[in-house]
């Protein structure tokens, strides 16, 4: 302690630890020294302190004279500068991951077998139609969110992927929002992960709305029909007229008159 403040051991005794370390007046309203002494219980705290140039989980355990009444506490500082960054590297790299999938409409899951526990990244609640972390996920609740009709078609994948001890499945459907009515289309992968045994114990998959995609697709595929369909009619028409136009140059022959329509091209 006296190496972080600069100082040596010597110089530190009789300092008062909140000028030593905190540079205040008084203790601290949180000062777990003080709840200590008041009421000689341990007290633990997590501290991030400039002057010790990091983040410290601070710990006080009542000192008894021979009488057993108090008379200080013991300060352990255990510097956890280190677990500190690597937790808020941690939330940062799971805020990226929430941000990235709600902007690519993808949601992750995984469910434990074992337990029936299913747990869902808040981008799926969404896609679901739900607030985020509204409720305790589980199988039969996902599956109230599958369309009527692709419901049994859905379950028989899953279920199918775990009796036949598949490695993965996927699967396109509808989800009905509760709230909304809307109906959605999803695209559905999942992969199953094994114990030591090759027991299938745990399956993980992603969610993605397709929705968009999905009816662009189908609109462009309903404008390419019709645009098939005005091709063979217009063909058709072309190929008609044609024929009528060789058949009234024939009969122009016949008279011993030339043909009326040029036709040269059809011989290229």
């Amino acid at each position: 302690m006296a190496r972080r403040l600069g100082l040596t051991p010597e110089e530190c005794v009789g300092l008062a630890c909140h000028e030593a370390i905190h540079g205040t007046s008084g203790p601290p309203e949180w000062c777990p020294h003080s709840r200590t002494i008041e009421d000689g219980c341990e007290h633990v705290e997590e501290l991030h302190v400039d002057r010790l140039g990091g983040d410290f989980l601070v710990t006080t355990s009542p000192l008894l004279d021979k009488e057993g009444e108090r008379i200080g506490s013991v300060h352990i500082a255990r510097d956890i500068t280190e677990r500190k960054r690597m937790e808020e590297a941690l939330r940062e790299s799971e805020r990226r991951l929430k941000r990235a999938q709600q902007i690519a409409h993808v949601g992750s899951w995984e469910l434990d077998l074992k337990t029936n526990e299913l747990s869902w990244s808040d981008e799926v609640y969404r896609i679901f139609g739900f607030q985020p972390q509204a409720f305790d996920a589980t199988y039969e609740a996902f599956l109230e969110t599958v369309h009527p009709e692709d419901r049994a078609a859905v379950d028989a994948a899953y279920s199918a992927s775990l009796s036949e001890g598949k490695d993965s499945y996927e699967i396109k459907h509808r989800v009905v929002r509760k709230s909304t009515g809307d109906i959605r289309i999803v695209q559905e992968k999942c992969e199953h992960i094994r114990d030591a045994s090759g027991t299938i114990i745990r399956s993980v998959g992603m969610v993605q709305d397709i929705t968009k995609r999905t009816l662009a697709e189908e609109e462009i595929l309903r404008h390419v029909e019709e645009l098939e369909r005005f091709n063979r009619a217009t063909v058709g028409r072309e190929l008609r007229m044609v024929a009528l136009k060789k058949e009234v140059n024939e009969l122009r022959v016949r008279l011993g008159e030339g043909p009326r329509y040029p036709l040269d091209f059809l011989e290229e």
